[in-house]
């Protein structure tokens, strides 16, 4: 991504945006890998779910004033998704025939 920003294919904020995202994906894969013992199952734990709180104290959420942890990284998941999947279908999405 240093080097697609560098080269002027992203700007700033898509990089700024990208690079969080990756950051935050790969320690929700590395916490999902420790909470389960292996990789082969990265969904997320259901809603709700005392695995899904435990996830989200791992990743250093917190109960608080604004919610819950669990709420906290669901968010978090979203926007982070979302900025991705924004960038992919802005720069990569194909006309329908």
């Amino acid at each position: 991504m240093e080097g697609l920003f560098r080269a002027g294919v992203l700007s700033a904020g898509e990089y700024a945006d990208l690079v969080g995202a990756f950051f935050f994906l790969r320690r929700l894969i590395n916490a999902l890998r420790l909470l389960r013992g292996n990789a082969a199952d990265l969904f997320l734990p259901a809603e709700g779910s005392d695995e899904l709180l435990h996830l989200a104290r791992r990743m250093g959420g917190d109960d608080d004033a604004e919610g819950d942890a669990s709420r906290q990284l669901l968010e978090k998941f979203e926007r982070s998704t979302a900025r991705v999947r924004d960038f992919l279908e802005g720069s990569f999405a194909r006309p329908c025939p």
